[in-house]
């Protein structure tokens, strides 16, 4: 039987034209080395930029990743992507990451961020939790809530068979990641980002 084509505007209530005042960044710029030991490839396609919520369940894509090197404004919770050109003069603000892209019930779609471990701290179990999370989601529909007993999260998988979910067609982890992160690139050490958090405005 052939597979039903979904159009990607359908997803998150997307009009055909909604990103047409958006720029093209070119996202290819901003990939980092991958020297890291990835669970396999995964497939991307969202608008949003953000962890899974609590009593949601997703699945993640099984082909795309995009690793990338990225910043975090606390303020405002708001991450961008960093040039590679600028990763070792911002080094105390910029981590490595990799962009998974999921999909939830609703059909809505979002790229999960998850820093990338380096060395043994706290930090990097967080990491490998949330890594261990993408590869179960990968295979299954899954949850992932916060144990405050254990400190640590905790990952449950649907106890009834819920078929795969249906990503669009034709899109690319470049596509998501210029949906997703809009205007959130950063290039310039200058960019008003970076100035703020020198104390330059």
């Amino acid at each position: 039987m052939e597979k039903e084509k979904i159009n990607i505007n359908s997803f998150n209530g997307a009009g055909g034209n909604e990103n047409l005042s958006e720029p093209k960044w070119n996202v290819e710029d901003y990939r980092i080395e991958q020297d890291f030991e990835a669970a396999e490839k995964v497939s991307t396609v969202n608008i949003e930029v953000r962890k899974p919520q609590k009593q949601e369940w997703f699945r993640a894509h099984s082909t795309l990743q995009f690793p990338a090197a990225v910043l975090e404004v606390n303020a405002s919770g708001n991450i961008f992507l960093v040039h590679p050109s600028l990763r070792e003069r911002l080094s105390d603000d910029v981590y490595d990451a990799c962009i998974y892209p999921c999909i939830n019930r609703n059909n809505e779609i979002f790229l999960w961020t998850v820093r990338l471990p380096r060395g043994d701290n706290r930090a990097n179990q967080f990491a490998e939790s949330a890594l261990e999370a993408i590869h179960t989601a990968r295979e299954t529909w899954i949850r992932r809530q916060w144990s405050p007993e254990t400190r640590s999260h905790v990952v449950y998988r649907s106890k009834v068979l819920i078929s795969d979910p249906k990503w669009p067609e034709d899109f690319s982890i470049e596509d998501l990641i210029n949906r997703g992160f809009k205007r959130r690139f950063i290039a310039d050490y200058e960019h008003e980002v970076l100035r703020k958090l020198r104390g330059e405005e």
